[in-house]
């Protein structure tokens, strides 16, 4: 890697990166104007581990040439020369040319001068009554800052306001374009008499002109006159009042007060765009607004949200559109209808006031931070209950009904309404997060962390997040983990895709202008960019694009409607338990798409059938037969659709979701055999809710142990039972920083292995083409491959200094995007986004030791280098984000991760166990031998009972074994799911059971004692004839449960096998049932039948 120019500040710290390989290791040298440094006799330079050098308290002495080179015995190497240059001390913007208020008539042109000096020079830009300038042919920028405006019309009068912004801070100025012109009052009436007052005003004071107008009817001829000049007025003509040099004027708001000094003022409106002036009743007025204009603004912002969405969904969801890696990921990741409902209203209240205040204000941020009461000075309470019954943000958390307690007691609900009968949207779906900790909000209650890029945090400047990425988290060197295998790594992906997503913004442009936020290096909502550093090794652009997480109403702004200004809050799409709901979904419309309602067996949807089994549906929904691939010499394959919209996003993960939607219906159709006379809803039901304690087991058994190690197991505690007052809603921090540890075990390669456990022939994918690639699952071997590679191959194992492999950082998406994105980058800067409090003051939430400098984090960043380059970046150990912090920890004994994300996880998964009432291990939820089963449970057991092939592997699939370590499936422990059988009470042996028939109807005809009575004991008999109808049927053999194919084989229940070529068949209760293979449309024009196979594939 060689170094870039670097543009310094004196006084501040410049870098130069520079990396060389060689046997034996190169030794980096750097030279200065050709002088070699050294950095042990100047105290302000030093070299890293990793060969960068480190300029500190940079002078006027350490600009020039800069020299990279690289000796070893074999020679050297030298880089290109670079240069550090003096960027000059930080100066403040300030106007050295402002625009003045200019009037001018309609047609002619008109220039506002606006120039600024300042260091880094400042960037001028232009704004209109409080809003971005739209684009505009008649509107020209020029270089020098000025804005020129051509062919002037009305639409044009306003306030316009010019910004200068630099790193250090943003300053504005007003002027006014005043349009010349008179006052038209079209279709006279007689109530337009009064006098009318036309106001001029400067910052030298104002003039006001009266002109009282009075129409009288002329009896005579019937026609109205116009006493001001003492001439008649032609119905429909009008009256013109031009006073010279004078403007229209509306007062603030053109309230109506009473007082006992009434004048007339004159207002504009338009009404069908023909201009009609109507006076109103004016005096004193008040700061706050009236209803009119809040119906405007409200108007106005609702037109601006609207408009987001449908550019956003026009863009995302088009049918004949090829989509980038981020746009899937974009549309996976947009809010679900219900979502969409909650974040739409909030943006459309928030909006609604940011524009009543431009109005009040031109071009003041307000700034709520202290309490709430601007807000009343600006809008009344009514009037705040009217923008939130408008907007959609007077709509009270979801309406619970938890009265059908027969069903709320055995099954959790899908959203997961009514888990805790006391609180029922705890833990449930579309509900907010909850935080550990107030936000710290640069504004108070909702702007993010870093939002005005001229605000200090302990005197500096918080470090771009690409920065902190590229310096310090980076690896392009992995260590492999001898212990653990690499699906250590995706377990954890897979169950946090059971536990949140907080959807992305609803609009992937401005609200004020429909920029695309990938197209903007401004904060502007919900844009919120990550600057790149001038030193960037990889990205030339001056920012990557970033949207903000959608809102939630009663939080941030909307939730002054609710008397309180509580602080943003980001919504949680998914159920916080771990329910399965990445197999299920997170709402009934959701679940239903996922079931096979065509039966009554309880089933899940399936899609194209592979090597004798299965695979996931397409989503015939979400994108409607779009192409979910990147490689554009691909065939046509859509994605495939699972309880989590987030299934598609690499292969890995995708073989997790067709694994546990095997597992689905190998248990349903298990159940339905052991009791024929449930219906659907009862299949369904019950295997979901077993599915959902197999994977509670799974994860507090097997994996979380591998995580916390024995001391955060001990901060979790023994399980003693539901606690209704735990709350299990998520945590903020859990989510945006804590949970995504796991970030530091994903290995940059994804790994295909054969049954020796060697590469496929199609071989090994680097991690960013194995994304939205679902063809490689019905071309390149299934899903066999993949899960060999994630349990037979380590996990990438945390080491100092090798934090995230730069498959990560530096080639994210970069298949779709000319810049790849950093995954290190998006974290950080969404942590800032929900106004995450920073590392510091998480350590004192968890009561570690205190921390006033760099040198008392040595017991817990135990890596010098890693402090040292914390202090490098930061300069203010106060200053660390959290996730950075978190990462750069030392992992506790056993564990993979520090004492602070151990903190926030063992706290999470603590009040995930002990607040659901479903959790598998709660009295009463499973019977006692059922329970005992659940325990026999393992993630070894659900591949070898669904993967294509695979016949042995690991007991522990989350320790790394070689091949000779593994063991047979047969050895792997099974669920007897016998102990699901629904035993009628009063079963006798079967011989008895025609005598018992008979004795049944019998005794029903005696009981008829009424309708009800009859009614109720005749559905108790019809399930216990049903129950006994099946059990003679086994006894005496009537119908065997085993099958003769047309070649006199015989086959046993539940088996499956090829016939007639792509025809499969399965014996199941003693009936054949055969399904043809449907094989996908091939791109190729002479596709290859491969013999074995059923359907042809591409050479």
């Amino acid at each position: 890697m060689e170094p870039r120019d670097v543009d310094v500040t004196f006084g501040n710290t410049a870098y130069f990166t520079c990396r060389a390989e060689g046997s034996p290791d190169p030794q980096i040298v750097w030279l200065h104007n050709e002088n070699e440094i050294d950095v042990n006799h100047n105290g302000r330079y030093s070299m890293l581990k990793d060969g960068t050098l480190m300029i500190q308290d940079t002078q006027g002495s350490d600009q020039g040439v800069y020299e990279c080179v690289a000796r070893n015995i074999a020679g050297e190497a030298r880089a290109n020369k670079v240069e550090l240059r003096y960027f000059g001390e930080p100066e403040r913007p300030r106007f050295t040319v402002e625009p003045r208020d200019r009037t001018v008539g309609t047609g002619e042109s008109v220039t506002f001068l606006c120039e600024a000096s300042g260091n880094p020079k400042p960037d001028i830009s232009w704004s209109k009554n409080g809003l971005v300038l739209p684009p505009n042919p008649r509107f020209t920028l020029q270089p020098s800052g000025a804005l020129n405006i051509i062919d002037i019309n009305e639409v044009d009068a306003g306030v316009y306001s010019c910004s200068a912004a630099n790193s250090i801070q943003t300053i504005s100025t007003l002027a006014r374009l005043i349009i010349q012109g008179q006052l038209i009052i079209k279709n006279i009436i007689l109530g337009d008499t009064g006098r009318y007052d036309c106001i001029a005003e400067n910052s030298a004071g104002r003039a006001t002109m009266s002109i009282n107008l009075l129409v009288h009817v002329d009896e005579r001829e019937n026609r109205p006159i116009d006493r001001t000049r003492d001439r008649l007025i032609n119905r429909p003509n009008s009256a013109s009042i031009q006073p010279t040099n004078f403007r229209p004027y509306i007062p603030p708001g053109g309230r109506e007060r009473q007082d006992d000094r009434l004048t007339r003022y004159y207002q504009r409106q338009r009404l069908n765009q023909v201009p009609r002036f109507t006076h109103i009743r004016s005096g004193h007025h008040d700061n706050r607004l009236t209803p009119p204009e809040i119906e405007r603004a409200l108007h106005q912002a609702t037109n601006r949200v609207n408009a987001g969405i449908n550019s956003t969904l026009m863009s995302l969801f088009q049918s004949n559109q090829q989509h980038s890696v981020q746009d899937l990921l974009s549309i996976f990741r947009y809010p679900a209808p219900e979502a969409l409902e909650l974040a739409r209203a909030e943006e459309i209240f928030e909006q609604t006031l940011e524009i009543l205040h431009m109005h009040i204000n031109q071009g003041h941020m307000y700034n709520l931070s202290s309490n709430d009461e601007s807000y009343r000075e600006l809008v009344s309470p009514p009037h705040l209950a009217l923008i939130a019954n408008m907007s959609g943000c007077s709509r009270r958390p979801l309406d619970t009904d938890c009265t059908n307690i027969c069903f709320h007691r055995k099954y959790r609900t899908l959203n997961g309404i009514c888990n805790n009968f006391k609180n029922p949207t705890w833990g449930a779906s579309n509900q907010a997060f909850t935080r550990l900790l107030p936000p710290i909000y640069e504004n108070g209650f909702n702007t993010p962390v870093g939002w005005n890029r001229g605000k200090m945090y302990n005197g500096i400047h918080l470090p771009s997040p690409r920065l902190i990425s590229s310096f310090m988290m980076s690896t392009d060197h992995v260590t492999m983990d001898e212990e653990h295998s690499h699906m250590l790594m995706q377990w954890g992906q897979f169950i946090d895709h059971d536990l949140d997503l907080a959807p992305q913004s609803i609009s992937f442009a401005r609200f004020s202008d429909g920029q695309r936020c990938n197209e903007t290096c401004d904060n502007v909502s919900p844009c919120f960019p990550i600057k790149v550093p001038n030193s960037d090794q990889r990205i030339r652009n001056n920012c990557l694009g970033f949207t903000r997480t959608s809102g939630t109403c009663n939080t941030g702004t909307t939730s002054v409607f609710f008397s309180t200004v509580a602080p943003r809050q980001q919504i949680n799409a998914l159920t916080a338990f771990i329910d399965a709901s990445n197999v299920y979904g997170n709402g009934p419309d959701e679940a239903n798409s996922l079931r096979d309602l065509t039966n009554e067996r309880g089933l899940l949807r399936v899609g194209p059938s592979l090597n004798g089994n299965r695979l996931l549906p397409f989503d015939e929904d979400t994108l409607n037969h779009v192409d979910c691939q990147l490689d554009a010499t691909k065939r046509h394959v859509p994605c495939f659709k699972a309880g989590d919209h987030r299934a598609n996003e690499h292969l890995a993960l995708t073989a997790m979701h067709t694994l546990f939607m095997r597992e689905h219906n190998r248990i349903a159709t298990a159940l339905e055999e052991i009791n024929p006379h449930w219906d659907g809803n009862k299949l369904y039901h019950e295997t979901r809710k077993i599915l959902g304690a197999v994977l509670q087991h799974i994860t507090y058994d097997n994996w979380l142990p591998k995580i916390l190690g024995e001391k955060g197991m001990a901060m979790m505690g023994e399980y003693n039972g539901y606690d209704p007052e735990t709350n299990p809603t998520i945590a903020n921090e859990f989510a945006t920083a804590a949970m995504r540890f796991g970030h530091s075990l994903v290995q940059p390669v994804i790994f295909r292995l054969n049954e020796t456990y060697e590469p496929i022939p199609e071989g090994n994918l680097p991690l960013h083409r194995a994304f939205f690639s679902p063809y490689r699952i019905l071309e390149e071997g299934g899903i066999d491959p993949l899960l060999r590679g994630l349990y037979g191959v380590s996990a990438k194992k945390r080491m100092p200094g090798e934090l995230l492999n730069s498959e990560l950082t530096e080639k994210l998406f970069s298949l779709a995007n000319s810049v790849g994105q950093d995954l290190a980058s998006l974290n950080i800067q969404r942590g800032r986004d929900h106004g995450l409090p920073f590392y510091v003051d998480y350590r004192k939430y968890c009561n570690l030791s205190t921390v006033n400098s760099f040198e008392d984090l040595i017991f817990d960043i135990q890596d010098a280098d890693t402090l040292e380059k914390l202090r490098a970046v930061y300069s203010r150990v106060e200053n660390i984000d959290l996730f950075v912090g978190g990462m750069s920890e030392t992992p506790m004994p056993g564990a993979k991760i520090g004492p602070t994300f151990l903190c926030i996880l063992s706290d999470q998964f603590r009040r995930l166990r002990s607040g659901d009432r479903f959790w598998y291990e709660n009295s009463g939820v499973f019977k006692a031998e059922q329970l005992n089963e659940i325990k026999q449970s393992s993630l070894a057991r659900v591949i070898c009972d669904n993967s294509d092939a695979i016949r042995s592997l690991q007991h522990d699939i989350f320790l790394f074994k070689t091949q000779e370590e593994m063991t047979s499936c047969e050895n792997i422990p099974k669920i007897d799911l016998r102990m699901w059988t629904d035993c009628c009470e009063g079963d006798e042996p079967p011989t008895t059971v025609n005598n018992e028939i008979k004795e049944d109807m019998s005794a029903l005809s005696d009981r008829l004692e009424g309708v009800e009575s009859v009614m109720e004991q005749m559905s108790k008999t019809i399930k216990h004839l049903k129950r006994k109808k099946y059990l003679q049927k086994q006894v005496k053999g009537k119908k065997d449960l085993t099958c003769t194919d047309p070649d006199n084989q015989r086959r046993i229940n539940g088996e499956k096998w090829n016939m007639e070529g792509c025809k499969i068949c399965l014996c199941n209760r003693g009936k054949i049932v055969c399904m043809e293979q449907t094989c996908p449309k091939l791109s190729c024009e002479s596709p290859v039948k491969i013999e074995g196979q059923c359907c042809p594939v591409c050479s």
